[in-house]
């Protein structure tokens, strides 16, 4: 092996770069001199040269030259390993030296040595310690264009290589030494998670460095710091960069994570459901045969006996066909890359004993199912411009009905229109239930299908208040499921669980979850028909009213009252009645008592903001003559004789022959009547 060291004002430097920029300018300083002394050794080979000008530029020289140059090809067995030749004129097979003083007169001189080797060598050099003025020196294997990359200790194969030295003068510092990159990390193994201080130690003042951790996760950062979250052996590569050029160290299955044991304590289950979605905006939704969405739900239940709370990297994962991203839930949390759907939630996320955090997305494929569900939706009321509160009642039938499960909730989701809530304790329902969650915007039930008759009609209904932004349109939603397949599993314990491939669909090929906290685990998986009439929560276009109204009675004897009922439509907000004998009224259902004979038309003009409607009923209310039960105009010995036959009891009474005001017609309005009739009283 042939050594070679390069001595920079007589110390030893070591440490190699050979592949910085042969164009940058070195910083010299006019009038300097400067030494290079080069040592070579093979077995018991030695030879040093001393090369340069003196400090005062009159000459340069060499020492120590006690040989010349070997024959050039070197023969197949030669005395010596390791010799020089010279390209230049300035080197005579090194027996003499001359290089002119850098000034700024001459600012540059360059010349190479070429060593040839038939033996491997192993180079030394570095330039940091030569001050001064400094050379620049690029080792370069004479059968390649670039220069190599040499590292203290680097073996080289036997050939041919040329030390290109340059002195230039300039006002540009050199370029720094190349970085050697280092690094330590502590600590290097662990349980998940395994959180991991890295250290750069890298020589050569490194400007900038990249990291990658083996996980697929990178840093720019000089110490990072990073968390594993899966089990494994993973290989660490740290990048060192500066403006001389960069150097890579990777160490290999530096970093070992471990799964920890499961804490006996968490328990959950984690679930997948296949959805076949059917449903209407409508109010009814009839069973039958027809094309259903395909939806995917994914969710984590940490089981109500746990005493751990399930936390820290929580990501779940869906890899499915023709999912619809605008479908894809919470949307916020998601990152989707071509068929797959990852959701990474914030490291706060809890998912507390006796809760579910869940996932879910939509695909664009369709297949035909049938549903043996029918509901009805009816409400007392949908329109709101004002606060109110809404009854919401619906009917359920059930044809055929699945043993798997049958579970069900309505909602009333706030939007931005409209806020909407279930009232507590307002909840009725005559289904057969294991149980029922009753929540401010969702209501949730389980139904007993060994109760269950089929072909019955069942119902549930609650109490909405409803508080709208502007007039809207509402309803609340019921979705029905019917649980089709149902497969329940055990799951292998540890940080993360997987939906063998066994259990899922066709076009579903990867459905897992992720956290920090070892479980034991469930795995369920289960299909659904979902029947569901979605919220109603629409805008109502601004519109004039339609002025409707009703009466009761509309005939009667003087002094007999009539309620008047407001059935216009469009919102009015105010009413103005002529009720036609010249009494008018703003109520919205007025009450007004007629004293005086005869035939009245009414009218109602009902008005809101955007305009108004009037309604006129012609010949609506009829006043008769007290006493008049013939209605001819007149009290008479006929009407006479109908009050006695009401008294005996041979025809209806009539309130109105109740004269008294008693609430019974008796003798006394009989005789009140035939006194009247005689002229013995002024009045009934």
């Amino acid at each position: 092996m042939a050594i070679i060291i390069l001595l920079a004002f007589g110390l030893i430097v070591s440490g190699v770069s050979a592949d910085h920029n042969e164009d940058s300018t070195i910083l010299t300083t006019p009038g300097a001199g400067w030494l290079v002394t080069l040592d070579i050794a093979s077995g018991e080979f030695n030879q040093s040269v001393i090369m340069g000008v003196n400090e005062s530029g009159t000459r340069g020289y060499d020492s120590g030259l006690d040989i010349p140059a070997p024959p050039d090809p070197p023969g197949p067995a030669p005395q010596k390993a390791v010799y020089f030749t010279c390209d230049n004129l300035f080197f005579d097979r090194l027996s003499s030296d001359f290089k002119p003083l850098v000034t700024e007169a001459n600012p540059a001189e360059f010349w190479d040595l070429v060593l040839k080797s038939n033996e491997p060598i192993s180079v030394y050099w570095d330039t940091s310690g030569i001050t001064l003025p400094i050379l620049q020196l690029t080792w370069t294997n004479g059968s390649v264009t670039e220069s190599m990359r040499v590292v203290p200790g680097t073996n080289l194969p036997a050939g041919t290589y040329s030390v290109n030295i340059s002195a230039v003068l300039g006002t540009t510092p050199p370029p720094p030494p190349f970085p050697v990159a280092n690094f330590t990390a502590s600590p290097t193994s662990g349980k998940v998670p395994l959180m991991v201080n890295f250290t750069d130690q890298s020589t050569g003042d490194p400007a900038e460095w990249l990291w990658n951790f083996g996980d697929n996760s990178t840093s720019e950062e000089p110490h990072p710091t990073h968390t594993y979250t899966t089990p494994g052996t993973y290989n660490i590569t740290l990048t060192a960069t500066n403006a001389g050029g960069s150097d890579t160290l990777e160490r290999d299955g530096y970093i070992t994570v471990t799964a920890p044991s499961p804490s006996p304590n968490t328990t959950a289950v984690l679930e997948f459901n296949v959805n076949h979605n059917r449903g209407t905006s409508g109010d009814v939704l009839m069973r039958g045969t027809g094309d259903c969405r395909i939806g995917y739900y994914t969710g984590v239940h940490n089981s109500p006996q746990s005493e751990g709370t399930i936390n820290g990297s929580i990501s779940f994962l869906l890899d499915a066909a023709e999912v619809v991203h605008q479908s894809v839930f919470p949307a916020s949390y998601a990152e989707i890359n071509g068929t797959e759907v990852r959701w990474n939630f914030p490291e706060i996320t809890e998912i507390k004993p006796g809760t579910t955090l869940s996932t879910s997305a939509a695909t664009s494929t369709f297949i035909p199912r049938e549903s043996g569900v029918t509901i009805e939706r009816r409400t007392n009321r949908t329109q709101f411009s004002d606060a109110g509160v809404q009854d919401a009642v619906f009917n359920i039938t059930f044809d055929t009905i699945h043993p798997d499960g049958l579970w069900g909730r309505i909602e009333a989701a706030n939007t931005s229109d409209v806020s909407a809530s279930f009232i507590p304790g307002t909840v009725q329902t005559d289904l057969p239930l294991f149980g029922l969650n009753e929540g401010l915007h969702r209501i949730e039930y389980r139904i007993n299908t060994t109760m269950i008759e089929a072909g019955n009609q069942y119902f549930i209904s609650a109490a909405v208040a409803v508080e709208p932004t502007q007039p809207v349109m509402f309803a609340p939603s019921i979705g029905v499921w019917e649980t089709i397949n149902f497969t329940r599993t055990a799951a292998p314990e540890g940080t993360m669980v997987t939906v063998p491939h066994i259990l899922l669909p066709d076009n579903v090929s990867n459905v897992s979850f992720s956290s920090a906290t070892p479980c034991t685990w469930e795995m369920a998986r289960n299909e659904h028909i979902i029947s569901s009439i979605t919220q109603r929560s629409d805008l109502v276009v601004p519109s004039p009213p339609s002025a409707a109204f009703t009466a009761t009675p509309t005939s009667g004897a003087a002094g007999f009252t009539v309620r008047f009922n407001d059935t216009s439509t469009g919102e009015p907000t105010s009413w103005f009645w002529d009720l036609g004998d010249g009494t008018n009224s703003t109520d919205q259902h007025p009450v007004h008592t007629y004293t005086t004979p005869g035939t009245y038309s009414v009218r109602l003009t009902a008005s809101n903001a955007v305009g108004s409607d009037t309604v006129t009923e012609q010949a609506l209310i009829i006043v008769h003559i007290r006493g008049d039960f013939n209605g001819n105009g007149r009290v008479d010995i006929g009407d006479v004789a109908k009050v006695a036959w009401m008294a005996i009891g041979l025809m209806e009474p009539d309130p109105a022959a109740n004269f008294k005001g008693d609430g019974e017609v008796d003798s006394a309005d009989a005789a009140r009547i035939a006194y009247y009739y005689v002229g013995k009283i002024p009045a009934l």
